[in-house]
């Protein structure tokens, strides 16, 4: 039952409202993840001239956030059902001995009164002044909140749990855990931030694949992480959480509902079949953006506050909306958007930080992507870049010096070091390849995730791409190389390649077969792009390549060339004297002004 709260922005902190420029909340609500409750993204408030405003709430902690130039206040609440007036719920969440008085002054003087005067009042009387008083409140929000856990009004639902000291890496158990010291909350214990309080929750999905957890993390600033944990692997990196904010959904149809945000449904009869919702039942949808560039490529997932179960779906290009897929039912949806589904979204934004702007000048962009065959690419096509001042993408797997892996022998036994100091210079963009380049494996944990994170241990520095490596036609749990969109949202594999990276390769290609394989320069990041292979060196596979990039510089687009160094000179393919020749038309392309050549996470975020 939402409870409505009314308040004065000067009845609660000791700035002026003219100074505070923007009041935002994070209310408490139930979702799904058991008997907690948390907070929704972040939302402004309506405050009017003389400093008042009223919030609509379920019971629990929430969180009032005023701020200007240079300054924020933080002022924690707890709603209960009964109450009227904000200054009851900032009481219940200072400590029980204040909740108690303030109750006993509104009794005394009445509601709106002891809006204007209870906080001044209760902190007066302890402190003896009225100046003191602000200073107090301030101590009280970010002090006391130990105490309001435990001390909470019996009407109020909030996780029963206390973390104290305990490692987040073993907090596995569905539900809401509660850090009340900021002492606890170090890196050592695993959180993303050190010495700051807050709230863990812990989201769970299984299937005959694997079983997973999520960890969501919200601190007392407003900040929040996800992380995630697979069977029985490592937790991934902790990602902190883009905020976005939606609306009420009424009766719109979801098949309509594009624009990135969270969105509520609190009216079971309107979420219909004919509307496009999965299940008829209240609940929240989420709408993740992976390719900003194009309206119609969006997902969706909807979670359900009655049952606590999760549906996903996707749409892609200018056709229709998938079927909803239930999360744990017979064939499960992990996309990169359960209890994060940002993730993906996330680590693109991220490699633009870090890596963008790219601009192409109007320009066609090319890639060169080079799998595995370290020996070969060393010897040979490392010193013709140099030569050239061509830069590459260079897709490695993390097994790759281990004796029993299938190509182990191409690998010239060349040290990680080496690798990293290439990357050092500059002329290799490392990508991940897969821990084994198997044709198929039920660890597809180690064979994703858990390779990146060891390539970026050995390199010092974000592995942005994926690289698909070749499987067998249904391996990977039917992921099959990544030949259509759906790979990517109705698998294990593909849900956990779009987790883990930013740039994503596989078997989709493009859909103008005009151009085939030449992608748009558009601002936008395709995904499971392809590319054309070079390793048969033959004149009519050279000529497409010319041909091809041809059409990219008329359509100022972009477009690929991968290629296995290990082919050359192995008698049947590619020789070196072709391979060089090849390098040599590129390198007059591009001192041409009609082509750029760069790495594959560059070539992803080009822009006219």
């Amino acid at each position: 039952m939402a409870i409505s709260l009314r308040g004065r922005i000067q009845d609660i902190t000791g700035v002026p409202v003219e100074s505070s420029s923007r009041v935002i909340v994070k209310k408490p609500t139930a979702i799904g993840i058991g008997e907690g409750v948390i907070t929704t993204q972040p939302a402004l408030v309506d405050v009017a001239e003389d400093g008042g405003f009223t919030l609509s709430v379920e019971p629990g902690m929430g969180w009032l956030y005023i701020e200007d130039a240079g300054w924020s206040d933080s002022i924690p609440f707890v709603a209960a059902e009964g109450m009227t007036l904000f200054i009851e719920a900032w009481a219940n969440a200072t400590s029980q001995a204040v909740y108690t008085q303030i109750k006993e002054l509104i009794a005394a003087i009445g509601g709106e009164a002891a809006a204007l005067y209870a906080k001044q009042y209760i902190e007066a009387a302890a402190a003896e002044s009225a100046d003191a008083a602000a200073a107090i409140a301030r101590q009280a929000a970010q002090q006391e909140i130990t105490s309001a856990v435990a001390k909470l009004d019996s009407t109020v639902q909030w996780p029963k749990s206390e973390l104290g000291a305990q490692d987040l890496n073993v907090v596995t158990t569905p539900g809401a855990y509660s850090q009340s010291s900021a002492s606890n909350a170090t890196q050592a214990a695993n959180y993303p931030v050190a010495s700051l309080r807050g709230v863990l929750e812990v989201l769970p999905t299984s299937s005959a694949n694997r079983n997973m957890r999520i960890q969501r993390l919200t601190v007392e600033d407003g900040r929040s992480w996800t992380r995630r944990l697979y069977g029985s692997g490592n937790w991934s990196k902790w990602a902190q959480v883009t905020t976005f904010t939606g609306g009420d959904l009424g009766t719109q149809d979801l098949d309509s509902v594009l624009i990135p945000g969270s969105y509520s449904q609190g009216g079971a009869n309107n979420a219909t079949p004919e509307r496009g919702y999965p299940v008829a039942e209240r609940g929240s949808l989420i709408v993740l953006d992976p390719n900003p560039a194009n309206a119609n490529q969006k997902i969706q997932q909807y979670v359900s506050s009655q049952s606590n179960r999760i549906w996903i779906r996707n749409i892609y290009g200018s056709g229709n909306w998938s079927e909803w897929n239930e999360i744990g039912a017979t064939r499960e949806v992990p996309v990169g958007g359960i209890g994060n589904p940002y993730q993906h979204l996330i680590r693109e934004r991220e490699l633009r930080r870090r890596v963008g702007p790219i601009h192409t000048g109007g320009k066609a962009v090319v890639a060169l992507v080079m799998d595995h065959g370290t020996k070969n690419f060393k010897e040979i096509v490392l010193p013709a870049l140099r030569d050239r001042g061509l830069r590459v993408t260079f897709a490695l797997n993390s097994n790759r010096l281990e004796p029993n892996f299938r190509h182990y022998a191409s690998e010239g036994n060349i040290p990680w070091s080496e690798i990293k100091s290439w990357a050092d210079e500059g002329v290799i963009e490392v990508a991940n390849h897969s821990a084994s380049h198997l044709l198929d494996s039920n660890d597809l944990q180690s064979e994703i995730i858990g390779s990146r994170e060891f390539i970026e241990s050995q390199i010092g520095r974000p592995v942005d791409s994926w690289v698909q490596p070749g499987l067998q036609a249904e391996g990977w749990g039917g992921f099959n190389n990544g030949i259509a969109p759906e790979d990517y949202y109705s698998t294990t594999a593909g849900a956990m390649i779009l987790d883990g990276h930013a740039v994503v390769t596989g078997s989709i290609p493009d859909t103008d077969t005009a151009n085939n394989r030449v992608y748009p320069v558009d601002g936008h990041i395709p995904i499971g792009m392809n590319g054309t292979w070079l390793d048969s060196g033959s004149e009519s596979v050279i000529s497409l390549i010319k041909q091809q990039i041809g059409q990219a510089v008329d359509a100022h687009g972009r477009y690929i060339v991968r290629f296995h160094p290990v082919s050359i000179d192995d008698g049947k393919q590619i020789t070196s004297a072709t391979l060089l020749s090849f390098l040599d038309w590129i390198q007059g392309e591009v001192d041409a002004g009609r082509i750029m050549v760069v790495p594959l996470r560059e070539w992803a975020i080009a822009q006219r």
